[in-house]
């Protein structure tokens, strides 16, 4: 996000087009995010995506570049990129390369053909809606970045929370009214039986 941030604040007459490219979203699960919640994300992103772009090691210079460039850069500093060369390499499943064991004892991320698929959308299209995007500034540094994020994060599962309580005393109190509402009619559906007998037994 601060990476994204610096990128908005970059002058419009200098550059005409900004663009985000996401590869191996699947592996975001490692840290905790839920797939359904990936899905739910780049579903609601799929009207704005510019491409979709597999990624293949076996057919594609560049890519076999992208994966040659990562081994030279001591990839056991990225989990991320080494995942991603992993998956185009034709791994697949709780896969993990041996330089990151050091780091990792088991994988808890599926590699699959998701992990190799590249998405290009408008800058602006996915951080449109984003809640915590203009609280960021240049100045920030990374754990800073994490306190507005995670603090943002915080507050609406609060409200969540909060919200479920509140809803959860309602329906009691709702389930208590109508329970005293309809002792209420049999009191009254009683005295009208023994004063004032009807015919009507229902």
């Amino acid at each position: 996000m601060s990476h994204a941030r610096a990128v908005q604040f970059l002058s419009s007459d200098e550059v005409k087009s900004k663009y985000i490219v996401v590869i191996g979203t699947n592996i975001d699960v490692g840290h905790g995010v839920l797939q359904a919640d990936i899905d739910a994300r780049l579903t609601a992103l799929s009207a704005y995506a510019v491409f979709r772009w597999l990624w293949e090691y076996q057919h594609d210079d560049d890519i076999r570049r992208y994966v040659d460039i990562v081994s030279r850069c001591n990839p056991r500093h990225t989990i991320v990129h080494s995942l991603v060369c992993a998956a185009l390499q034709g791994h697949r499943g709780y896969y993990l390369p041996e330089h990151l064991r050091g780091r990792i004892h088991k994988s808890i991320v599926q590699l699959s053909e998701e992990t190799c698929v590249s998405t290009g959308y408008h800058f602006d299209d996915v951080m449109r809606d984003n809640i915590y995007f203009d609280q960021l500034t240049p100045e920030m540094n990374l754990k800073e970045v994490y306190e507005i994020i995670y603090s943002r994060k915080r507050s609406v599962l609060s409200s969540v929370e909060t919200e479920k309580t509140a809803s959860s005393h309602r329906s009691i109190s709702g389930s208590q009214n109508s329970w005293f509402s309809r002792l209420i009619l049999c009191v009254c559906s009683s005295e009208r039986s023994t004063f004032a007998p009807t015919k009507d037994k229902t």
